[in-house]
């Protein structure tokens, strides 16, 4: 028995979701939350969904992480690409639905290939690295307040302190997640060995570039 796939466009909101589904026909608009995914997902047969929804940053994270647990298959479209999908079709009109309608068509009409599973270690040791950064930015601004002769009460130098401190939690948890894969290891270890090549280095490297492309190699091997 050949299965055909349901091809459903979701237009993405800070708040909600609103769902196109190509067979029936119908619209529905969800809140944009883990338990009102979860029970989306648990209506849909995962042998046939196909779901195309725009990237749309930290507000397309919910249904991404939650397709991708549940192995459904998805392709995360670039909203340019969709744009000119709509021009090139004639669908000027926008709304939140209308655009739903027009990923779902995009889908169909396109044959969009679906999105690579997410290497959870992968993201894992990226978002400990923009942490990171993100602390390592805030103390470097707190010191040049410092040097400005702006810390009457101590606080910068307090605040300066916790940083610090918070950066070397971040900096052993990193450590621990590269230790505990052995292809990451291995890989962090052999970019240590080109000169200048430091761990912060050796870490962006793997959670920004490398690790999937290596991983794609090793799985041809």
């Amino acid at each position: 028995m050949t299965l055909h796939p349901c091809f459903i466009g979701i237009d993405i909101a800070k708040a909600h979701l609103d769902l196109f589904d190509a067979m029936s026909g119908r619209s529905q608009r969800i809140a944009n939350t883990p338990a009102a995914v979860a029970a989306l997902l648990a209506a849909l047969n995962r042998e046939t969904a196909f779901i195309a929804f725009e990237a749309t940053g930290p507000y397309d994270r919910v249904l991404r992480e939650a397709l991708d647990q549940a192995g459904y298959r998805f392709a995360r479209v670039n909203p340019a690409r969709a744009r000119d999908f709509a021009r090139a079709t004639g669908r000027l009109a926008k709304t939140d639905a209308i655009d739903a309608r027009l990923l779902a068509a995009m889908a169909r009409a396109l044959a969009l290939a679906p999105d690579s599973p997410t290497d959870t270690r992968r993201n894992a040791l990226a978002e400990l690295h923009k942490r990171r950064d993100q602390l390592v930015e805030t103390r470097a601004v707190e010191r040049v307040r410092r040097s400005e002769g702006l810390d009457q009460t101590g606080s910068l130098v307090r605040h300066m302190a916790w940083l610090d401190a918070e950066i070397r939690v971040i900096e052993d948890a990193i450590d621990a997640a590269i230790a505990a894969d052995q292809t990451i290891a291995a890989t962090a270890k052999l970019l240590r060995s080109a000169p200048g090549v430091g761990p912060v280095t050796a870490t962006t490297l793997i959670a920004r570039f490398l690790y999937r492309y290596l991983t794609s190699l090793n799985n041809l091997c």
